[in-house]
């Protein structure tokens, strides 16, 4: 959480030296991401994970992705046809650190039977710690 915190604070510094684009805030999630976990539907609400690629110039790039425990995973660029998203709230109330918060990456596993397996279930991460974009 700690160097969440401190990325943030480097972000919001450093947001004067940088283009316009990349100080202003990303869009919303255009829709909400409604996977049925445990056989309830959760309503996740955040922004477009390809928000994060398409803004700093990474089309077609892989976005690397890791939780606080250090666990990391690839998320390919398909990937991001199905509009997962970096969720900050759940139910209509925000992610916190004790419920694995701030941030998730999560998949709209019941709009794509395609998101129904274990492969796309390893790319949920949370809480989400980091992103690193990687070139094609």
């Amino acid at each position: 959480m700690l160097r969440l915190t401190v990325l943030m604070s480097v972000i919001a510094l450093l947001g004067g030296w940088m283009p316009s684009y990349a100080a202003e805030p990303l869009l919303p999630a255009e829709g909400a991401v409604l996977p049925t976990i445990g056989g309830t539907t959760h309503l996740f609400e955040g922004i477009p994970l390809r928000a994060v690629p398409e803004r700093v110039g990474g089309k077609e790039a892989a976005v690397r992705a890791s939780a606080s425990n250090d666990d990391g995973i690839d998320i390919p660029w398909d990937d991001l046809k199905y509009d997962p998203s970096i969720a900050t709230s759940a139910v209509g109330n925000l992610l916190k650190v004790l419920d694995k918060g701030p941030l998730w990456i999560v998949y709209p596993r019941d709009d794509h039977g395609a998101l129904r397996d274990d492969i796309h279930d390893s790319r949920w991460i949370r809480p989400l710690n980091w992103l690193q974009i990687v070139p094609p």
